[in-house]
């Protein structure tokens, strides 16, 4: 099992990071009979994002503005439910952050960042 932490900001705590990664290897995997249901909060956000999900695994996502073009991509990091994003540099304005697992895309979702 190969569990990392990736924390881009002060405010979250890597043990709990951590334990979310174990957590999340724990879950089903199998979307197949349920719904996907992943959240973004805060939204409209100013610093920090955190993208959970409550019956999925998530291990890569990418982030377009709303022209279309690609901002931020991270891809083949270890399962997990929960991601954290910093939004500190990005301009103001509506991105759209779509997440994939299993190399298929879940969901994308609308981010607004103030």
């Amino acid at each position: 099992m190969d569990l990392n932490v990736w924390i881009t900001s002060t405010i979250f705590e890597p043990i709990d990071a951590l334990q979310d990664a174990y957590d999340a290897t724990l879950g089903n995997n199998d979307t197949s009979l349920n719904e996907v249901k992943i959240s973004i909060s805060p939204n409209p956000a100013n610093e920090n994002v955190v993208i959970r999900s409550e019956n999925t695994m998530m291990n890569s996502y990418k982030i377009y503005n709303i022209l279309g073009k690609l901002i931020t991509e991270r891809t083949n990091f270890s399962p997990t439910n929960n991601i954290y994003l910093d939004v500190v540099n990005y301009p103001n304005g509506i991105y759209f952050i779509s997440v994939y697992g299993e190399n298929k895309e879940i969901v994308t979702k609308k981010l607004i960042v103030n």
